[in-house]
């Protein structure tokens, strides 16, 4: 694979699987000289071209890929900045669908016993929502 292996790893931290990651910056190269078929991609990578199509057939399920009309399916990646908006917009669609469920579940109960937390970013996310909770006015 010719693709910038530092550009793979965030593609996954996004939700992309490897495979499809590697497909998508496939299809990103690919594409300055036009919309590249399944075949294509598997000959760019040096992959086989049933886990190439069902990689491109999950990408296009995930809407980061286009299918270009016309004879035979060729593909087209949604441009990088706009693939990062539309997996932030999705993730963030399902983000307030899991509130939602688990809203329904048994709730906390009330902050009164002293616990430990490790960690900067689970200390501060513990103290924004004590932050919001609090009714009148919160002292630190």
């Amino acid at each position: 694979m010719t693709s910038e292996p530092q550009a793979l790893e965030p593609l996954v931290d996004l939700g992309l699987g490897r495979p499809q990651a590697e497909v998508y910056l496939a299809l990103v190269q690919l594409s300055t000289e036009g919309s590249p078929t399944g075949y294509q991609v598997a000959k760019f990578l040096g992959k086989d071209t049933s886990r190439v199509y069902k990689s491109l057939a999950e990408l296009e399920r995930l809407g980061a890929v286009e299918v270009v009309a016309g004879r035979g399916k060729q593909y087209r990646p949604l441009a990088p900045q706009e693939l990062v908006r539309h997996l932030r917009r999705g993730f963030e669609r399902r983000s307030r669908a899991a509130v939602r469920a688990l809203s329904d579940l048994q709730p906390t109960p009330p902050d009164e016993e002293m616990i430990l937390l490790r960690g900067r970013e689970r200390i501060l996310d513990r103290l924004r929502s004590l932050l919001e909770a609090a009714r009148t006015v919160a002292l630190l």
